[in-house]
């Protein structure tokens, strides 16, 4: 359901950024996406997803310090060694620094 929620709500804004139908279009939208959001459904599932949310962050808090204070590298910066010494890596870990990009002209 979220995933058709988040579809829909990104269909709605690039047909609002890409329309040249004008001012009509884009207030059609904005009726439909307040009358979505003023569902009662709607709300109630807010609401409800909101508690569940707030109920269980501290212990979701705690159970990451605890993941934290045992999984570290052991580093003051949380980094991990390098699986082979003397390769740089990028951000990604996947693809070596010294290797230049592709550039394709067409």
């Amino acid at each position: 359901m979220k995933n058709k929620i988040v579809f829909g709500a990104g269909m709605a804004a690039g047909y609002v950024l890409g329309t040249r139908a004008g001012r009509g279009s884009y207030e059609q939208i904005k009726t439909k996406a307040q009358q979505l959001w003023n569902n009662p459904k709607v709300q109630d599932t807010v609401a409800s997803t909101t508690g569940t949310i707030k109920s269980k962050a501290p212990a979701v808090q705690d159970s990451l310090k605890g993941a934290l204070k045992k999984g570290g590298s052991g580093s003051d910066d949380g980094a991990k060694k390098p699986s082979e010494p003397g390769v740089a890596v990028g951000a990604s870990g996947d693809l070596p620094l010294d290797v230049p990009p592709v550039v394709t002209a067409m």
